[in-house]
């Protein structure tokens, strides 16, 4: 994929959809995905499909960053409000 706004299209109609395939196949194998209210930091592509499924809606304003083949490299989510993160997802995570 070597169009930006399409990749994060379909980064979006894939999170909607939970089809986690084609939302893994648009990451690159070594991504990293932070949200700073929660200071967690999530490495690779595996661990951040994982992390992923939280069955939780709220917005939020998400910065892409793509690797050298069109594939999203780096996510930094950031939500309106502070949270703890859930339990059930610490040892997908690295606190900073």
């Amino acid at each position: 994929m070597t169009d930006t706004g399409d990749a994060v299209t379909a980064y979006w109609a894939a999170v909607e959809v939970r089809d986690w395939d084609t939302f893994g196949a648009l990451l690159a194998e070594d991504v990293v995905y932070e949200v700073p209210q929660t200071r967690e930091r999530v490495r690779g592509r595996a661990a951040f499909t994982a992390f992923t499924d939280a069955g939780v809606s709220q917005p939020g304003l998400t910065f892409f960053e793509f690797g050298p083949y069109g594939l999203i490299s780096r996510i930094t989510d950031y939500w309106p409000e502070p949270y703890e993160p859930p339990a059930g997802r610490a040892g997908l995570a690295e606190r900073y």
